[in-house]
């Protein structure tokens, strides 16, 4: 027998608006942000296990 045990977190963004400046570049429709934030989170993964 095993255990998992995770993170679970929601994210809301209710009447948010913000400047086509902001944006992430090549961000498209709703899947831009977490794409983004998935890479970032990816980096700092990355960046974690080389510095260690």
């Amino acid at each position: 027998m095993s255990l998992r045990a995770s993170v679970t977190s929601d994210l809301y963004f209710d009447n948010v608006r913000l400047p086509d400046s902001a944006r992430p570049p090549h961000a498209q429709g709703p899947h831009g942000p977490p794409s983004c934030l998935k890479a970032a989170i990816l980096n700092e993964i990355v960046d974690l296990l080389i510095h260690c």
